[in-house]
């Protein structure tokens, strides 16, 4: 009879045992989910801005275009289509082999270097959602001499998205 008491004990304290082993276990798993969580949320907030903007934040080729000859250039004259969503601001990047430059338009109004609205307004913004506009960027007062190529950058939600258009091959208008 004393044995079977001992080994009542001793099988008791197995199941214990195992319990907090199957315990400890889950509590471990939720810290690490906890933790992993969390970092794969800030690491994936920005992109989820981003995600849709595929054709959405673009230049309209047709009204892309340089003034001047190839070695020689005047102006760039280039328009900025905005799709179905709502941007805060776009980085548009004109770069060539010896000359680069970037600047950024707001959906607020304002005054950049070397650049005016088509119908010459020092007014520069953004266009609205499901709109466009189109600039002309003084290519000769920047420096540029050669046809350059152009990038537009859209910021959403306060983030940068990655380039969402370029435009290599611009013909003269």
């Amino acid at each position: 009879m004393a044995f079977k008491k001992f080994y009542d004990k001793r099988g008791l304290s197995v199941v214990i045992a195992t319990l907090l082993l199957v315990a400890m276990t889950i509590v471990a798993v939720s810290i690490v989910w906890s933790v992993t969580q969390n970092l794969v949320n800030d690491q994936t907030s920005g992109a989820k801005a981003c995600f849709d903007i595929l054709g959405k934040v673009s230049f309209n080729d047709q009204n892309t275009c340089y003034t001047g000859s190839e070695t020689d250039v005047q102006t760039l004259q280039f328009s900025i289509d905005i799709g179905d969503i709502y941007v805060d601001a776009a980085i548009i990047e004109i770069s060539e082999a010896i000359e680069n430059t970037h600047f950024e338009i707001n959906t607020t109004t304002s005054q950049i270097d070397y650049l005016t609205m088509y119908d010459d307004s020092q007014d520069i913004s953004l266009p609205k959602s499901n709109s466009g506009s189109t600039y002309i960027f003084n290519l000769n007062d920047a420096g540029f001499t050669f046809v350059p190529e152009i990038k537009i950058i859209p910021k959403i939600n306060g983030t940068f998205c990655e380039v969402s258009d370029t435009i290599t091959n611009i013909l003269p208008c």
